[in-house]
């Protein structure tokens, strides 16, 4: 991916990742710009991705100065849902923008879900969302700014009992 690392899951056709049982997966973009996850990616795509457990956790990292690196897209362009359950953690960089039942650019409406549940006040389950948080709307993935007044997709967040969006 030219932008610079990233984890497409549901591409062009349909994908699932489950990060269970206290694993971790790191997509670091320490030495490029703009490291991403994105779930549901181009338009006819199916992603789904479950993240699930304490200690389980997806991160995405940038330590460019200067850039607005890192990004999530769930429901690109396609269809993308992630759940976040039972104490699990999905951060983005400080930076970064998480766009849900948006776009970045692309001009395809995306649909996105996006669940944060956890079990009990011992397995608390988090979206760390980065610098924005965008719900159905098309933005400039570089600045982070919207390209129009108009909803591009539409983007749906579920935050239940022991859940926490930052």
């Amino acid at each position: 991916n030219g932008a610079g690392p990233s984890a497409i899951i549901g591409r062009e056709g349909r994908g699932e990742l489950k990060v269970l049982g206290g694993a971790d997966l790191r997509i670091d973009g320490s030495e490029s710009f703009q490291p991403g996850l994105q779930i549901g990616q181009l338009a006819g795509s199916n992603g789904t991705v479950i993240v699930s457990g304490v200690g389980s956790s997806i991160v995405v990292s940038s330590f460019l100065d200067g850039f607005e690196s890192g990004y999530i897209a769930v429901g690109r362009s396609g269809t993308g849902r992630l759940e976040i359950l039972d104490g699990a953690l999905v951060r983005n960089s400080e930076v970064g923008t998480t766009v849900i039942g948006g776009d970045l650019v692309s001009q395809v409406a995306g649909v996105g879900t996006v669940l944060v549940e956890g079990s009990s006040p011992n397995a608390i389950s988090t979206l760390d969302a980065g610098a924005r948080l965008v719900i159905g709307m098309e933005i400039d993935a570089s600045s982070g700014q919207p390209i129009s007044s108009a909803a591009s997709g539409t983007g749906t967040l579920i935050i239940g009992e022991y859940g926490t969006v930052n």
